[in-house]
């Protein structure tokens, strides 16, 4: 137990409250990737960027943005972030002179396959209190509370 009540159960007048239970899984789950993220020098936002470059390609700024729901200024200082550390470059995009593509470094390609490995690591010790079948029905499940919008849950 850590001593800040994250560990102990809820109160039964919010452990059926559904919002309240998902911060709190939520929280537990930020922490245990941020844990595991920190081996490699990166954050979840900074993963998020890599993982999404390493499969789609170079993308914009206002491309990434509106995948990891993040504003724009917020977008430009992680960028710059991972620039400065050599994990991404910024290239002009061929087919808008005006905008940049964001593609990953080789050290930002190593860092992301690291940090894939340890946050399924990471994601097996959150969902080891459930059996392999009640993992695969959260997973989808989950998915498809996610998003709501997509009949097959993809979240695509």
């Amino acid at each position: 137990m850590t001593g800040d009540g994250h560990d102990r159960p809820l109160p039964a007048a919010l452990a059926d409250r559904l919002g309240f239970m998902l911060i709190r899984a939520s929280a537990r789950a930020g922490r245990l990737a941020a844990d595991s993220l920190e081996a490699v020098g990166i954050d979840a936002r900074d993963y998020g960027v890599l993982a999404l470059i390493a499969e789609l390609g170079p993308l914009s700024q206002q491309n990434l943005a509106q995948l990891l729901h993040v504003d724009r200024s917020t977008m430009v200082a992680l960028v710059d972030e991972l620039e400065s550390r050599g994990l991404v470059r910024r290239r002009r995009n061929p087919s808008d002179r005006r905008a940049y593509a964001i593609e990953a470094t080789s050290d930002g390609l190593r860092a992301q396959e690291r940090a894939a490995g340890l946050l399924a690591e990471c994601e097996r010790h959150f969902l080891d209190p459930l059996s392999s079948e009640d993992q695969r029905a959260f997973r989808a499940l989950l998915r498809r509370v996610a998003s709501p919008d997509d009949p097959e849950g993809s979240g695509r």
